[in-house]
């Protein structure tokens, strides 16, 4: 499977929840690794690209108001190893455990 990156910094952590939730949201299957320095790496299949809001450059991460390039990143694995990222987290699995554990919570209340 072939992937376009986005590669945020840590300066746009403010950023990280609404656009986790914003491609949760679109059903992009999209993963990403955090970074020791505190930014992120993120990973989007291709195929799910029509997925993605667009501009005149092609998709982007982000809302239909603004966003973040994506593109192709020759050496990915290398450099989230490099940067002590974590291993890749998949945002729709980890989106599907947290409603799981919401709806235990609620089953469980006395």
């Amino acid at each position: 499977m072939e992937y376009l990156y986005c590669i945020l910094p840590a300066g746009n952590k403010d950023e990280f929840l609404d656009l986790d939730c914003e491609l949760i949201r679109r059903g992009v299957d999209a993963h990403i690794s955090m970074l020791a320095a505190g930014g992120r790496l993120y990973r989007i299949p291709e195929s799910d690209l029509n997925k993605m809001p667009q501009d005149e450059k092609g998709p982007y991460l982000g809302d239909e108001e603004s966003g973040h390039s994506i593109y192709k990143l020759k050496d990915a694995e290398y450099n989230r190893v490099e940067w002590d990222g974590s291993d890749w987290i998949s945002l729709l699995k980890l989106s599907q455990e947290a409603r799981n554990v919401v709806e235990a919570s609620r089953n469980h209340r006395v």
